[in-house]
C-alpha cells in the first residue's frame, strides 16, 4: 500500500541520514585508554550485578561472552589512526585482560570470583583453556583483521553472538537434534545464523556511518 511505502521510505532516510554515535579519540594512545576502560567497566559491571545477585554464574558468563566482541568492535572507532600501528595498542586490550585470566588461571595471581564466573567447573586451571584462547582469537583478530569488514565482524561476532546465543537458546528450548550432530539443536543452531547475521549487518551499517 502506498502507506507503507511512505513507512519504509522513511525508515530508510532515518537509517542512512543517522550519524555515528562513536567520537573518534584525539589520538591512539586516548582511545587505547579508553577500550581498556570499557573493557573493564563491563567486566566489573557483570561481577558486580553477579555479587548481589542479580544475575546467576550462568548468566554472568553468557553476558560477558555474549557482548565482549560486539563491544571491542565498536571500541575500534575510538581510533584515529594517528599512527601507523594502531591495530597493535587496540590489541593491548585483550591481551593485557588475557594475560590477568592466565595469571589467575596459573595461579600466579588469586580472583576467587572471577573463577567463579567464569569458570564452568568452578577451578582456575580452565582460564587457561576456553577463556585464554576466547582472549586470544580477540588479539589475533585485532592484529590479521584491523577494520576489515566484514572478516573481522564475522570472526568475532560469530565467536561471541552467534556461538554464545546459541548455546543459551539450545539448552533452554532445544528439543530436536540435527541428525548429522546429536549434541546439537536445531533451535540452537538456527540462532546461531540468525543470531550472528544480524549482529554482523549491525555492526556493518554503524562502520559505514562513521
Amino acid at each position: 500500500s502506498a502507506f507503507l511505502q511512505r513507512s519504509d521510505s522513511l525508515f530508510t532516510a532515518m537509517i542512512l541520514s543517522a550519524s555515528c554515535p562513536v567520537r573518534t579519540a584525539s589520538t591512539d594512545g586516548a582511545a587505547t585508554l579508553l577500550s581498556f576502560g570499557v573493557s573493564c567497566m563491563c567486566l566489573l559491571s557483570v561481577m558486580f550485578l553477579r555479587r548481589n545477585g542479580t544475575f546467576s554464574a550462568v548468566v554472568a558468563r553468557k553476558i560477558m561472552h555474549i557482548f565482549t566482541g560486539p563491544t571491542f568492535i565498536i571500541c575500534w572507532l575510538l581510533f584515529p589512526g594517528n599512527t601507523s600501528i594502531p591495530y597493535l595498542q587496540a590489541a593491548l586490550v585483550p591481551l593485557v585482560l588475557t594475560v590477568y585470566f592466565v595469571a589467575v588461571g596459573a595461579g600466579a595471581a588469586s580472583n576467587d570470583f572471577l573463577v567463579s564466573i567464569v569458570s564452568r567447573s568452578g577451578t582456575a586451571v580452565e582460564l587457561l583453556k576456553g577463556p585464554s584462547l576466547y582472549g586470544l582469537v580477540h588479539v589475533v583478530a585485532t592484529v590479521t583483521l584491523w577494520r576489515e569488514l566484514p572478516a573481522a565482524a564475522i570472526t568475532l561476532l560469530t565467536l561471541c553472538v552467534g556461538d554464545g546465543c546459541a548455546d543459551v537458546v539450545g539448552r533452554r528450548y532445544g528439543r530436536r537434534l540435527l541428525p548429522w550432530s546429536r549434541r546439537k539443536t536445531w533451535a540452537g543452531t538456527l540462532t546461531f545464523i540468525i543470531s550472528t547475521l544480524l549482529s554482523v549487518a549491525v555492526t556493518a551499517w554503524l562502520y559505514t556511518r562513521c
